[in-house]
């Protein structure tokens, strides 16, 4: 590995110390809050990459705005995770590879991407898949997430897979990060929280101190069951309430046909044809049904589909 390339850096000389130097490879993953809280970071990040003559390449795929202009020499890809996940990943891989050489790379936030595969494990399986290839060419790469949005397995997956994991937030209105992961590298204060003073991080060493400030930002969110289901565990738990709150005489407190429409791109198709037929004959408990006797996630395959919604067209033409 080599360590003498200084080239490689957060563009933060105090950030770089605290981390005990960037190294070629490392995948730098932040957790904040919102995405305004990863801005700072990528963009001072992006002008130390631009001075330094490497190339910078930016991976534009989510629905929040873009990170990064067009001018000054920053590469843009715009990908639409509508377009698969294997699709999507292979493409990115290709772009790793052409681009490799003397390369910077920075994604929109991941957290976007379980929206559109509606599955959490998919998120992971990308990373996995893209964070050693940054490796394996000696790139260096900027990722985030929204803090708390996704499994615990799928956090822990991403963790174990990256070089470096930082959680960035606010206190009191003054600035930490918090490094939670740096492989290969160690110093006897860096996986306490530090504040931001001026052009430095100071490591705060005050256990009071340290104790109020990582319960404060972390506890209530802890316990939520949101931060143990994934994304599809989710998304069927909020049908079952309406089909609850409906059998129990109350008004549903989310839109039936948000939630149904979301299913059926989840389980059915996202073929428009496909789709309308799904809409015209099944019901959000047929979805549920099916939930029943799914076996992991994803969609069940275009010939089960048609068994399924002939079944549903000759149901309701009897129900006649």
């Amino acid at each position: 590995m080599n360590i003498t390339d200084t080239s490689f850096s957060t563009g933060l000389p105090a950030l770089d110390t605290v981390l005990q130097k960037i190294f070629p490879g490392d995948n730098i993953v932040w957790q904040v809050d919102s995405i305004e809280e990863y801005v700072p970071f990528v963009e001072i990040f992006a002008a130390h990459v631009l001075r330094n003559s490497k190339k910078l390449i930016y991976f534009r795929f989510a629905s929040h705005h873009e990170l990064l202009g067009k001018e000054n020499g920053v590469i843009t890809y715009a990908i639409d995770p509508l377009v698969g996940f294997e699709t999507f990943t292979t493409t990115i891989r290709k772009i790793i590879h052409k681009h490799s050489k003397d390369s910077c790379f920075v994604f929109d936030c991941l957290s976007d991407l379980p929206v559109h595969w509606y599955s959490d494990l998919m998120l992971g399986n990308f990373f996995v898949l893209i964070c050693p290839y940054i490796l394996q060419h000696k790139s260096l790469a900027y990722f985030s997430l929204i803090r708390y949005r996704h499994s615990l397995s799928v956090a822990a997956h991403i963790r174990q897979t990256t070089q470096i994991l930082i959680d960035a937030y606010r206190y009191n209105s003054d600035l930490y990060i918090h490094p939670i992961k740096v492989d290969q590298r160690h110093s006897p204060t860096m996986y306490l929280p530090h504040i931001r003073e001026d052009d430095g991080f100071r490591p705060v060493t005050d256990s009071a101190t340290v104790s109020k400030v990582v319960s404060t930002v972390r506890g209530s969110a802890m316990d939520t069951t949101p931060r143990i289901l994934d994304v599809w565990d989710r998304t069927f738990m909020e049908a079952r309430d309406i089909i609850n709150e409906i059998a129990d005489g109350m008004l549903p407190t989310k839109d039936i046909e948000t939630i149904f429409n979301k299913l059926l791109r989840m389980v059915i198709s996202t073929d428009d044809r496909v789709l309308d037929l799904a809409k015209r004959y099944l019901t959000i408990e047929d979805i549920l049904e099916i939930k029943k006797r799914l076996i992991g996630t994803g969609k069940i395959g275009g010939k089960s589909v048609g068994m399924l919604i002939a079944r549903a067209i000759l149901r309701k033409h009897n129900e006649h």
